[in-house]
């Protein structure tokens, strides 16, 4: 872009020092900050066509209405995917799944077994693990359809509450 500008918190904006003529304008909800629309989960509008920059009439000046939209995803993906604090792992799917499954790709030994729970909309799985103890370790392969998507590790934000209670006997 030649000129940029970023929004308030009710989405409003104001271009600074334009000379008079006609511009395209365009808004990117932008989520890794690299003022590109390159990533499926990113938010885009524009004006059908060119407007013109006029100066700023603080009276009541003109406004433009943008509004924000999201591409249909031409290809699958995890968009984002966290760990619950009940242990669960939460993938959020680009478009919606039939069969998930994960695959260890660093375990020797022994095996965790996961049930997964599917979103109404198909696009969210909960995935329970049956042993949350060696999960950290991991390096775990995701895939939904029969199609590999992501290596993604299982990392929490906060500890797992450990409770030891001893009674004499």
């Amino acid at each position: 872009p030649r000129y940029l500008t970023r929004t308030g918190a009710r989405g409003e904006f104001l271009f600074h020092h334009l000379a008079p003529g006609r511009y395209q304008v365009y808004a990117l909800r932008d989520k890794n900050g690299n003022l590109r629309y390159d990533l499926p989960n990113e938010e885009v509008a524009f004006l059908e066509g060119p407007t013109e920059a006029r100066p700023l009439d603080t009276l009541g000046g003109r406004s433009l209405d943008l509004w924000l939209f999201r591409e249909h995803p031409r290809q699958q993906a995890i968009l984002d995917h966290s760990v619950t604090e009940n242990g669960a792992w939460r993938w959020v799917f680009a478009k919606p799944v039939n069969e998930v499954s994960i695959a260890d790709l660093a375990r020797r030994g022994g095996r965790t077994t996961w049930r997964m729970e599917v979103s109404e909309g198909r696009d969210t799985v909960l995935a329970w693990p049956s042993d949350t103890t060696a999960l950290d370790a991991g390096e775990y392969e995701v895939s939904a359809d029969d199609v590999a998507l992501d290596t993604l590790k299982y990392r929490r934000d906060q500890a797992m509450p450990f409770l030891l209670e001893i009674s004499p006997p």
